[in-house]
């Protein structure tokens, strides 16, 4: 069961970081699955390209990828403005 459950992705990802690269993608592995490809590592920019099938809800996930990436920024804008310290 275990083994089976693993063998499934629903969620399908790949990292790129390279400014080499302006164009990547990657694609689903399951047919009610999503695949996102992104790329980190900028001072300036978050790139996600988000792939499905037609009958998948892309619209919904890209918007709850959209907030994450919103609510990271944010985050990490309070670090860098000194509002949230360190726990460590």
């Amino acid at each position: 069961p275990l083994y089976t459950r693993a063998s499934r992705w629903t969620l399908s990802t790949s990292q790129l970081f390279s400014r080499h690269f302006t164009a990547y993608g990657w694609g689903e592995v399951v047919p009610d699955g999503f695949g996102v490809a992104y790329m980190c590592g900028f001072d300036d920019a978050l790139f996600f390209n988000c792939t499905s099938r037609a009958e998948m809800p892309m619209e919904a996930f890209v918007e709850e990828m959209e907030r994450a990436g919103r609510d990271m920024f944010g985050l990490f804008a309070q670090v860098g403005d000194g509002k949230v310290k360190a726990k460590l």
